[in-house]
């Protein structure tokens, strides 16, 4: 019983480092993207 409470802990601060992970890495995208569209933006606006 110990052990496997042991085990769960460990598994939902794994997928929880995860969760962080992936939203980093989403947030990041969405930077990139909402830069391009700004570049885009100013590029038409420019021209």
């Amino acid at each position: 019983m110990y052990h496997s409470r042991q085990l769960s802990r460990y598994f939902n601060t794994f997928i929880f480092m995860r969760r962080i992970e992936a939203t980093i890495l989403i947030q990041r995208w969405w930077r990139k993207r909402l830069k391009k569209k700004k570049n885009i933006i100013k590029d038409i606006i420019i021209r």
